[in-house]
């Protein structure tokens, strides 16, 4: 059975237009016990150009599921969605803050795409730029880019990393504050600081940063 349901969702992959009922069929598939089941499904639901509203429920009822990457998968498929947007960020909230490094990464990959997130996410995704992992550090710093509006938490944890003993979280810290759209009075006057600094490591980022956004404002 498990290899006819197989079979259904592969030959589903190519299709950008995919019925009520096969959607839902999908959505089914993605608390299968085989990853690969849930693999193909998650494919072709994300290639999916609009979700139906019956879908859309059945993926908000997974938001609640005990398997984690289950409601990954449902929390990444929602965020474009109007009544299931803030459910489906919160519900990758959550798994940002997880035990498990894969967890973290996956969640963190799945906001790549999401232009607003909450503050909770994005100082979620600050502390993760100072993971262990690279993999985890990268993603988490393209999420923080990809975001328009940086919280002042969030900006202000950032420049905090910018004390970091790894020169990569440094970069990744100093991207994420380029890449706002508006920096903070609190935030500038953390770089102010900076400058006084007795270390050339912290003085040059944040003399470049201030630059670059004193620039920005002429």
């Amino acid at each position: 059975r498990d290899v006819v349901r197989f079979g259904a969702a592969e030959a589903l992959l190519g299709s950008e237009q995919l019925s009520d009922a096969a959607q839902q069929a999908l959505v089914q598939l993605l608390d299968s016990d085989r990853n690969e089941v849930r693999r193909i499904a998650t494919q072709a639901l994300l290639r999916s150009e609009q979700l139906s509203d019956a879908a859309e429920q059945a993926l908000g009822q997974l938001l609640d599921s005990d398997r984690d990457e289950a409601r990954r998968i449902a929390a990444q498929a929602l965020l474009g969605s109007e009544q299931y947007a803030d459910a489906a960020e919160q519900a990758l909230g959550q798994l940002l803050d997880s035990d498990r490094d894969e967890v973290r990464l996956r969640a963190a990959q799945a906001l790549l795409g999401s232009e607003q997130l909450s503050d909770a996410a994005q100082q979620v995704l600050v502390q993760l730029l100072d993971s262990d992992r690279d993999e985890v550090r990268g993603i988490a710093a393209q999420a923080l880019l990809g975001s328009e509006q940086l919280s002042d938490a969030a900006q202000q944890a950032l420049v905090q990393l910018l004390d970091s003993d790894s020169a990569e979280v440094r970069r990744r810290a100093a991207q994420a504050l380029l890449g706002a759209e508006q920096l903070s009075d609190a935030a500038r006057q953390a770089l102010v600081q900076l400058l006084d600094s007795g270390s050339d490591e912290l003085r040059f980022p944040a003399a470049r940063l201030l630059e670059t956004l004193l620039g920005r404002d002429t």
